[in-house]
């Protein structure tokens, strides 16, 4: 009798025993995940000091520049801040398009309300999607937090599991592009240069193959423009349309529906008291050697029309201040 209870004592000691294995289980994951939560949350806030940094949103702002590469490659925005004695950023992206920048001009006036001037680049093709990026929105998930760009990208038709991942795990919201930029910008290099040379056989074979952007109106685009406009006039900040300079072969291919768009953008500057258009299209349009293709300038160019432009920021600023 005693050997049977004995016996039954030594098979129940292991049950005993596994609360306490469970417990040293539940405690190692619970620490896992919150050092996965602390890890998650401290490369977050590195990349976003960076991301911020490339962007010149780390401090307080006078002069805003807002665009896609053309921006990216045609204005210098340390030099035109030297220049100029103004605090210049730069928050422009390959391939955004209008409804983007409506987006990001609405989160940059949220985050710094004390932007006097807003330089916003326009072309023939501003109302046409066509050769643009249409995942370019993903380039702002690292600004999820900020709430007009939360509701930018809640309607842009992510999966919902996906959206929240992105919400929940701040490293989520990066990707290679946004990383590198962060990266740039924690490393201090933000400026963007192309040395390369227009290559004038190859743009025309490329007008010839009708690959350049179609010059059309997008309803949509055109609606949400004039939102932004709309929304800058609001906030009583002035707005400068700056038309980039472009090679006189797309200029030509592009006529006369070029010429009917860049009217319409002297027809805003006639209605609205608050934006101005300064059309640099044609102004160098033959001079080959500023260009590193059909629209967008190369480290040369970049000079020469940052220059340009630091003397329309002087003059905007004082009327301002006027």
């Amino acid at each position: 009798m005693n050997s049977s209870i004995s016996s039954f004592r030594k098979r129940e000691e292991p049950h005993r025993k596994n609360p306490s294995k469970l417990s040293r289980s539940f405690a190692r994951a619970a620490f896992f995940m919150m050092f996965l939560v602390v890890f998650d949350l401290m490369i977050g806030s590195v990349l976003d000091v960076g991301l911020r940094r490339y962007f010149g949103m780390d401090g307080k702002v006078d002069v805003l520049c807002v665009g896609h590469s053309r921006t990216v490659l045609g204005i210098d925005a340390e030099m035109l801040s030297r220049e100029t004695g103004l605090r210049v950023a730069k928050y422009a992206v390959n391939g955004a398009n209008i409804a983007d920048r409506d987006a990001m001009i609405r989160q940059f006036l949220t985050d710094h309300p004390e932007v006097r001037l807003i330089i916003y680049d326009v072309e023939a093709s501003t109302f046409s999607d066509d050769g643009l990026s249409s995942n370019s929105y993903r380039l702002f998930f690292p600004f999820l937090d900020n709430p007009e760009m939360g509701a930018y990208l809640k309607k842009q038709g992510l999966a919902s599991s996906d959206f929240w991942l992105k919400k929940i795990v701040r490293t989520a919201r990066y990707d290679e592009t946004t990383f590198s930029l962060a990266m740039r910008g924690l490393l201090g290099m933000n400026r963007n240069l192309k040395h390369g040379r227009f290559d004038e056989a190859r743009a025309r074979r490329w007008i010839e193959q009708g690959k350049n952007r179609s010059v059309k109106i997008d309803s949509k685009s055109y609606k949400a423009f004039l939102a932004t406009v709309d929304f800058v006039h609001s906030r009583g900040v002035t707005m400068l349309l700056v038309d980039m300079p472009t090679v006189d072969l797309l200029n030509q291919a592009e006529r006369p529906a070029s010429e009917a768009v860049r009217a319409m953008f002297g027809k805003f500057e006639e209605q609205y008291t608050n934006l101005d258009y300064y059309d640099l299209s044609t102004a160098y349009e033959s001079d080959y050697g500023i260009f590193y293709d059909m629209i967008h300038l190369n480290a040369g160019g970049q000079k020469i029309v940052t220059s340009v432009l630091t003397q329309e920021v002087k003059k905007r600023i004082l009327k301002i201040q006027a």
